[in-house]
This record gives structure tokens, sequence and C-alpha cells, in this order.
């Protein structure tokens, strides 16, 4: 994986965590709507008598798969916290990691005070960087 690709992964992240939030509420208002219910009439001894239970283990699950993409993005961040500059950890931030759209060149190149051709040398250097520090290895 490249350092590029390997930053691309925080947009997917998020995009993803968005979604898991919105079916782990749908998950949650599922379960309680599971309660036990006692009557004397005979039941089939084909229910599942577990379905709460069952519905909770679900929910668990689901947040310990949203956990793990927590810890993606976590990991990511804390590489780019990790680049010696801050400047350069600055540019890393703004392309890859805030907002939902990333910048352009031109955006981020304003906003930094640096020429456009600068910009692309030190994201090179950036990208180099980050190659080391996650242990990328380039194919």
């Amino acid at each position: 994986m490249t350092a590029r690709r390997y930053l691309e992964q925080v947009r997917g992240i998020k995009i993803r965590l968005g979604a898991m939030h919105e079916q782990l509420e749908c998950l949650r208002s599922a379960t309680e709507c599971i309660t036990q219910q006692y009557s004397d009439m005979p039941r089939s001894t084909t229910k599942n008598i577990n379905k709460s239970e069952d519905a909770i283990i679900s929910v668990l699950e689901w947040e310990e798969k949203m956990k793990a993409e927590v810890n993606r993005l976590a990991e990511i961040n804390l590489n780019i916290s990790k680049v010696s500059s801050p400047l350069l950890q600055s540019l890393l931030v703004k392309r890859y990691v805030v907002g939902n759209k990333p910048p352009t060149w031109e955006e981020i190149a304003n906003e930094l005070y640096i020429s456009l051709r600068g910009i692309h040398r030190l994201h090179d250097e950036a990208l180099s960087e980050i190659e080391k520090l996650a242990q990328l290895g380039t194919h």
C-alpha cells in the first residue's frame, strides 16, 4: 500500500463510521422493542427464547466493529502526528483528515502561504515520512 492510499483511508473510515453509527442506533432501537412476555398460554418450542440476549450480543458485536474502525483512524492520526514538521503535519491533515471533500492544492497552498510547487514538494516529503512511520511496503 502506498502512503497516499494509506492516508486516503481516513475518508472511507469516516463514511463507514457514520453509516455504522446509524445502523447501531437501529439495532439498539430494535433491542428496546424486544421484551419478555409472560403468559400462561403454551408457547411453541421452536421459538428463540434467547432473542433479547441475541439482540444485545448483536449490538456489542457491532460496537466492536466500530471500535476497530476508530482504532484504524487513530493509528493513521498518530502517524501523522509523528511527522517531523508541524507544517507537513498540517498539510496532511488539511488534505486527508479534515472535511468530507479534500481541498484543492491551491486552497492548501493559500492557507499555508506556500507556492503550489512548494506544496507538491512538501507533500512528497510528507508521504515519504508517512511511508516510513507506517512501515508501508510499496508495491
